[in-house]
């Protein structure tokens, strides 16, 4: 059997724990049956930047985030659930309920969480934030009509500044659609 590896044009991300797929332009790449043109399996380069992405970008959306993403965004920074609690100063078992879907979250406290995986993810993604958009941000609530957030990134080289140095990287960047 020979196999063949090739960058798909779009692929779509559902491994990451999400209630909705994560759309990827022009970096998965498929391993291909040449024989047969199955699909072997799929790769997505820098699976950690990505999630990180993921999660600076639906903190900078302002649609009410899920319980869903409140559980991925705690696991994207390394924390764990008492750890995030303490980071935003709320009770351990009240945050247990937000990330269960058991209890809502107010908008001061979603507003915390957003500011704090922000700045948590700043030195590892290169999408830019600033807290202050985030604490003035009006976040839309989600109730069953509300679509889920569309999220896209392609990689991109990009010149990373530091140490006195500069270096080009590959990143992911989101693709934003206009409104």
């Amino acid at each position: 059997m020979a196999i063949e590896r090739r960058v798909l044009p779009e692929y779509a991300e559902e491994l990451l724990g999400l209630p909705y797929p994560v759309m990827i332009h022009g970096a998965a790449i498929a391993k291909v049956d040449t024989e047969t043109g199955e699909v072997l399996g799929v790769a997505v380069p820098d699976s950690e930047g990505l999630a990180a992405a993921v999660a600076m970008t639906r903190c900078l959306l302002p649609v009410q985030l899920a319980a869903e993403e409140i559980r991925f965004m705690r696991e994207v920074i390394g924390l764990r659930s008492g750890e995030m609690a303490a980071a935003i100063d709320v009770d351990p078992s009240t945050y247990s309920r937000y990330e269960s879907g058991a209890q809502g979250v107010g908008e001061c406290v979603e507003r915390a969480l957003r500011i704090y995986v922000c700045a948590s993810l700043a030195e590892k993604v290169a999408i830019p934030f600033d807290a202050r958009k985030l604490t003035g941000m009006r976040v839309t609530r989600r109730n069953s009509d509300t679509p889920w957030p569309e999220m896209t990134f392609g990689r991109v080289k990009m010149k990373i500044m530091g140490s006195g140095h500069s270096e080009i990287q590959n990143q992911w960047e989101p693709e934003l659609k206009a409104a």
